[in-house]
């Protein structure tokens, strides 16, 4: 295999967009705001983030396995297509429910000077950590990478006769 086939192949930027998802679980997904401090939780150390982890990690393995650099099989396309698609909904999803920005209560120890200490609460607004934003990147990424997945599958063979290199060259 010649390294300009893989790098051109969709499938090889599938199976790099399953590194990235992984690598994302790592990052902080979400604060969470303890005793004046703000706690950063990453994915992997989160269910969700777990979750991602696995479903990349299994469909960069199937991908690997089957991996070639010619036409790509008939369920490549809809598999990648909808993995992208359930890390993006997942993601948006995480967000809106246990993520992302959202209304909640601190609870601090305050110790005025010449006071006694007492407990107070206050309002805060937390955001979501960068790995949130990673994981949508990358659901839409493997979206994209479906489409083209699914463009090279329906393509005629005279029509990637044409767009070979070879092809172009001869008179």
């Amino acid at each position: 295999m010649r390294v300009r086939e893989v790098l051109v192949n969709p499938l090889s930027w599938a199976v790099a967009c399953c590194v990235a998802a992984v690598a994302s679980t790592f990052l902080v997904w979400d604060v969470v705001p303890v005793m004046g401090l703000r706690l950063p939780l990453t994915g992997f150390g989160q269910w969700p983030g777990k979750t991602v982890a696995a479903a990349a990690v299994g469909l960069a393995l199937v991908l690997l396995a089957t991996y070639n650099t010619g036409r790509p099989a008939a369920w490549h396309a809809p598999a990648v297509g909808l993995a992208g698609a359930g890390l993006l909904g997942f993601a948006v999803w995480y967000q809106s429910n246990a993520g992302g920005h959202r209304d909640t209560t601190e609870t601090a120890q305050v110790s005025p000077a010449g006071r006694e200490p007492h407990v107070t609460t206050r309002p805060v607004t937390v955001a979501p950590g960068d790995g949130l934003y990673a994981v949508e990147g990358v659901g839409v990424v493997l979206l994209v990478v479906g489409v083209l997945l699914y463009r090279r599958r329906v393509q005629t063979p005279n029509q990637a006769l044409q767009q070979t290199p070879a092809a172009s060259a001869l008179p």
